[in-house]
Order: C-alpha cells, then structure tokens, then sequence
C-alpha cells in the first residue's frame, strides 16, 4: 500500500465561502473527501470557529493586496469530523486562489504561526496590476 499523503493541493473561488473548484488526489489522505466529494464545497465551513477570523482575515488581505505565497495555519474539519491541523501556502492567480496544504503533527508545538507574505516573492513573479495592459 503506497504511503498517505500529507500534502495536497487545492484551487478555490474567491468568494467568502472559499468553494473548493478543484483538489488533487490526496486530498483524501489528509481530509477523507475524495476529489469528487470535495468540489463545490465551501472550505469556510470546514474550518473551526476560533480559527475562522484569521482565516478569513488572511483571505482577505490575499486578495487586496494581491499577495504572493501567504501562509496560513487552521483547523479544518475531516470527513470524519476530526480536526486536520494544516499550513496553507496559497496565493491568488487571476480569479481563483490556488492553494498547497500540509498537514501538520499536532504534537509538535514549536512551529509559530507565521502568517507571512512574501514581498520577495512578489516582486519576483509580479502582481497582476503591473501585468495588466495600460487603459
């Protein structure tokens, strides 16, 4: 039997409700959906509720500022409704947000929420204001 994944990747609308547009197979290895059951769920009500103002402030600051590789760490529910502790690197790329979960040991608390952007990042790939045609 291969190994489970801890990682999987995701691509959302970019709405409030955070619809799942489509998940990578291994998906079920962290979450217990399949790619088939996860799409056009909404990712805001899987998460836990004393981690959904972060969440949903990190969301939104993304997709202001079009920031490149913000990172997240929340609580989101499993099929089993068990809590998946997860480090989100998402980023937005034209009208969706293209996002890479992993899964975190519960038992480890040294890692710090970072909730970091990367400016060097940006200024790498670019945002789409300096890629859109002059009016």
């Amino acid at each position: 039997m291969p190994p489970k994944s801890k990682t999987f990747i995701s691509i959302h609308d970019l709405t409030p409700s955070i619809r799942f547009l489509w998940a990578s197979p291994s998906v079920y290895d962290v979450l217990g959906y399949t790619p088939d059951e996860i799409v056009c769920m909404n990712a805001a009500d899987m998460i836990y509720p004393e981690d959904v103002t972060n969440s949903s402030d990190a969301l939104s600051e993304n997709i202001k500022n079009d920031l490149v590789a913000s990172q997240l760490v929340n609580k989101l529910r499993r099929k089993d409704g068990t809590p998946a502790h997860l480090l989100h690197v998402f980023s937005t790329c034209y009208d969706v947000l293209v996002n890479c979960s992993t899964l975190l040991d519960e038992e480890d608390d040294e890692y710090q929420q970072l909730r970091a952007h990367s400016t060097a990042m940006t200024s790498i790939v670019g945002s789409k204001e300096e890629s859109a045609p002059p009016p």
